[in-house]
């Protein structure tokens, strides 16, 4: 009677496939209706047992058994790396699990580099483990954009007099002094220069500045006038400055 073996995979990966053969001096008839020398096994998802009937020369048949083993095992893998980040900036990404990897763009190493994303973007690889088995790993990268801010242009005040400021921006403001506020309200007394921080979403900042030019106050006096009859004309003349108001 024939004595034979199976040639072919004893594990196979969920989903996987795989050849069996046996020897090629017996006619060999798979799962009792295929006569081949070999038999091709597609998308395994469980542990399948295959037989085989061989037949020698002399018209003697025995029959074998032979179980395909499938592997619970997929690679245990995760993307280490930012979740979230302000447009144009730039992340490493890590593989990080005991597998061989593939990422989107064929690069076999743990790491990637992402220069300057300007949108939402998807990030995948594939992972292989000892058995060949493999699985992809996906993550998204939000890229939220830096919120607005424009302080006026430079600005001119009197000295001690109160000046305004507003930081034309959407989200919370805080200002050079500590106070979050759209606009403040500011006094100097020598030239100075004020900054904002717009505070927008994932701590996406923007940052402008100020220069407020502080114009001392004109030092202005009256003629003095000792004194004057009833009914006389008098002039007073004011010095010191470029035009005046009088009471």
């Amino acid at each position: 009677f024939p004595v034979t073996i199976f040639w072919g995979d004893d594990f196979i990966c969920a989903g996987g496939s795989t050849v069996l053969s046996g020897p090629s001096e017996y006619e060999l008839l798979w799962e009792g209706f295929l006569a081949d020398s070999q038999i091709v096994l597609n998308n395994i998802f469980s542990d399948t047992l295959i037989q085989v009937i061989a037949t020698n020369d002399y018209g003697c048949s025995s029959a074998f058994e032979k179980w395909v083993v499938v592997a619970e095992i997929t690679p245990d893998v995760t993307i280490l790396g930012d979740d979230s980040l302000c447009i144009g900036e730039n992340t490493v990404l890590t593989a990080a699990g005991d597998a061989v990897f593939f990422w989107f763009d064929s690069l076999n190493t743990t790491q990637l580099n992402l220069i300057g994303l300007t949108t939402d973007t998807v990030i995948y690889f594939t992972a292989f483990n000892s058995l060949g088995c493999q699985t992809t790993v996906y993550k998204t990268i939000h890229v939220f954009p830096f919120p607005s801010i424009d302080l006026d242009d430079n600005l001119f005040s009197c000295e001690g007099q109160w000046l305004t400021v507003n930081a034309n921006s959407n989200v919370p403001v805080l200002w050079s002094d500590g106070v979050v506020a759209p606009y403040r309200q500011l006094s100097a007394i020598n030239d100075t220069t004020f900054s904002a921080i717009a505070l927008g979403e994932n701590y996406c900042l923007s940052y402008d500045t100020v220069h407020v030019g502080i114009a001392p106050l004109p030092d202005i006096f009256i003629t003095e006038v000792q004194s004057v009859c009833t009914g006389d004309t008098l002039t007073l003349e004011a010095q010191g400055g470029s035009s005046y108001l009088w009471s």
